[in-house]
């Protein structure tokens, strides 16, 4: 699954959450966690390493960096570490990110899939991975997401949900025909529940997994239906050789409000693809 984890860790109750969360994923196979501790750059004060000892299975590095996003990034890709697990930021609502925080920076410019650990994580860590969801919907993005949320569910004998959200009208007129002379009343509801039904059979055998379209907004969607998960896969925009996320985009609103971990996958991940496989949970990426 992960080979190298990089965990942001600070020596806050957040950092724990991270380094929790951390070890759970690392449990899916045989990987090597490895934690960071970022000194800014120009800031007055501060620590020349981490505030307070770190749990005795992870090894802390100070790193250096105009900000947290900024050097874990640089370390990431430097390194070829394969996740980046951080906790969430103390200012975010229901105790997630905010805009511009770190979580929202790193999305921007990581090499690799990103997992944000919710507030308080470390207290309410489940025992395993028993269900596992992702946002799926005929984007590349969302299917690597998927293939992604699979692996981790067949590793881990979870559940897999693969979930959809269909925001618009159930129906729709087409026209054809010269000028537009003719019409079609089509279904797209009943089309979007088909594709997902298909990327759930996709998936082969050994995966428990169903297949769920949602009316709403995909935000909406998909952090209500993860109070349900014990994590949250989604895929990224990829743009550019880091796989940058678009800002605005669903991922950066469902990492703000989600309650249960999420690991975001950007598509330009050929490490992750070849080692991918999941759970879903239907949504476009943008």
């Amino acid at each position: 699954m992960f080979d190298k984890i990089l965990v942001g860790y600070d020596g806050s109750k957040r950092s724990v959450d991270a380094v929790v969360l951390a070890r759970r994923l690392a449990a899916l196979g045989a990987a090597q966690m490895t934690g960071a501790y970022v000194h800014l750059l120009g800031a007055n004060g501060g620590h020349a390493g981490a505030p307070t000892p770190p749990p005795d299975d992870i090894r802390v590095r100070t790193v250096r960096g105009l900000s947290a996003a900024h050097a874990l990034c640089e370390l990431a890709s430097s390194e070829a570490f394969d996740l980046v697990v951080i906790g969430s930021s103390d200012r975010g609502r229901v105790g997630r990110t905010f805009p511009g925080s770190t979580a929202d920076r790193l999305l921007h410019s990581a090499p690799c899939p990103i997992a944000v650990a919710p507030a308080g994580y470390r207290d309410s860590v489940p025992k395993a991975f028993a269900r596992i969801g992702a946002a799926v919907c005929p984007d590349p993005e969302a299917i690597h997401a998927l293939q992604t949320a699979a692996a981790i569910a067949k590793t881990s004998g979870a559940e897999l949900d693969v979930v959809g959200a269909f925001p618009g009208a159930a129906l729709e007129r087409f026209e054809y025909g010269d000028l537009g002379s003719s019409e079609v009343l089509v279904n797209v509801r009943e089309s979007a529940q088909s594709d997902l039904d298909e990327f759930t059979r996709s998936l082969g055998d050994g995966i428990a997994a169903t297949a769920q379209l949602f009316d709403g907004s995909p935000t909406r969607v998909l952090v209500d239906h993860a109070a349900e998960l014990d994590l949250l896969v989604m895929g990224s925009h990829g743009y550019g050789p880091l796989g940058r996320v678009l800002l605005g985009s669903v991922s950066h609103e469902v990492i703000r409000y989600c309650p249960v971990p999420v690991l975001v996958v950007p598509l330009r991940n050929e490490r992750s693809v070849s080692r991918s496989s999941g759970t879903a949970v239907g949504v476009r990426p943008e």
